[in-house]
């Protein structure tokens, strides 16, 4: 149960890195839908034994598309404004006042002219919160003025050549902001870096993946010193990974297919797991979570894939993250014939590298929706989800 969410509606994307969970349960921040004008970001507090609700932006429609990250020690989330729904979404940002997330700031309004917001990225570079997200038709990046990001400077758009940025992914490589995106216009995989640490000024956007319509699901890490990714080929259903020749991503080896078989490969999340590469993705065929890890440093050969969980409809929106020293997941499920129908469900694997998993953990089942996140609040675990019943967007945390 959320304390005060009301209607009827549910959707949108969180987003959240997690590194830790520690026995005991969780906390949430979330996206409350009241009508088509009216919805909620909040952090608030569950019936479950350690998990904690607040609310943190009440005002109109707000909380879609929301990144969560810790920022100079405290949770931060950058998010969605849909409150003029007829023409303009903006994009906003609140820091908590306190370690654990029990009191919230101000929001700030980052970009007031944004456009439709097809998600964002929050990640700390060069000291100070920055953000990634599509503006509109256009790639688009800003950065925080001060290291809690109280005042921003004014956003830039990366990448306006046709319809840019859906999926963005954010990451500090060799010391200056990259992102991976989706070029719609085209179905390619897309990667840019800036020229400086701070993301001023930007280098000429890379098509990494250009062999079919690739990239509408992918996840950006640096592995071995070198950014890599993770991505879909919706084309032919594979599961893709390709890194780079360089610690800057100037140029780019040749893809690997990790995965084939069936429909494959969306809902990648990329993440170094004892020493290698890692994914967790979704088989669209059989409706399972599945979970593979390179052979490698590098990721030039992968071992075979493990089904992690194939109990009814599961394994959309996952995210990957080391916690305690094993792999763990937060993803969601359905269950048919239930309302709501919706499960954000979390497993860990029983070994450093991912070989055998432990039994998946419903943490809540109000029908979450759009895209799952993990990270590190305070020392505990977090992960940031759409409730897609009332229109919430949610965080849990364990504290």
């Amino acid at each position: 149960m959320v304390l005060g969410s009301t209607g009827t509606t549910r959707g949108a994307s969180g987003s959240v890195k997690l590194s830790g969970f520690r026995a005991g349960q969780p906390g949430v921040g979330y996206y409350e839908h009241v009508d088509d004008y009216t919805r909620n970001l909040k952090f608030a507090e569950r019936e479950l034994p350690g998990w904690r609700t607040l609310t943190i932006d009440s005002h109109g429609a707000v909380g879609y598309g929301s990144s969560l990250a810790v920022v100079s020690g405290y949770p931060a989330i950058s998010y969605c404004d849909q409150t003029d729904l007829g023409s303009n979404f903006g994009l906003k940002y609140v820091r908590a006042n306190a370690a654990d997330g029990s009191s919230w700031g101000t929001p700030v309004t980052v970009d007031s002219a944004a456009g439709p917001i097809d998600g964002s990225s929050l990640a700390v570079v060069n000291g100070n919160p920055a953000i990634s997200y599509k503006g509109d038709v256009d790639l688009k990046y800003v950065r925080a003025n001060d290291a809690t990001g109280s005042s921003w400077a004014t956003p830039t758009a990366i990448d306006a050549t046709g319809i840019m940025g859906d999926r963005t992914s954010l990451a500090v490589v060799n010391g200056n902001p990259a992102i991976t995106y989706y070029d719609g216009s085209n179905g390619y995989l897309m990667y840019v870096r800036a020229t400086d640490p701070d993301g001023t000024t930007w280098g000429t956007p890379v098509a990494v993946d250009i062999s079919a319509d690739v990239g509408s699901s992918s996840s950006l890490e640096v592995v071995n010193g070198n950014p890599a990714i993770s991505y879909s080929d919706s084309t032919n259903a594979n599961l893709k990974y390709v890194r780079a020749d360089d610690p800057n991503g100037t140029s780019w080896g040749t893809p690997v297919t990790v995965d084939s078989e069936g429909d494959v490969g969306s809902s990648t999340s990329l993440a170094v797991v004892n020493g290698n590469p890692a994914i967790s993705y979704s088989d669209w065929g059989n409706n399972d979570l599945k979970y593979v890890r390179a052979n490698d440093p590098g990721g030039s050969s992968w071992g075979t894939p493990v089904t992690v969980d194939s109990a009814g409809d599961v394994g959309s929106s996952t995210s990957l993250a080391v916690v305690n020293g094993s792999p763990a997941i937060s993803y969601l499920g359905w269950v048919e014939h239930q309302i709501p129908s919706g499960q954000l469900k979390y497993v860990r694997a029983s070994d450093a590298y991912g070989l055998s998993w432990g039994n998946p953990v419903i943490i809540d089942e109000p029908n979450p929706g759009g895209a799952t996140s993990l990270a590190v609040v305070n020392g505990n675990a977090a992960i940031s989800y759409c409730d897609a019943w009332y229109g919430d967007l949610k965080y849990a945390y364990c504290y």
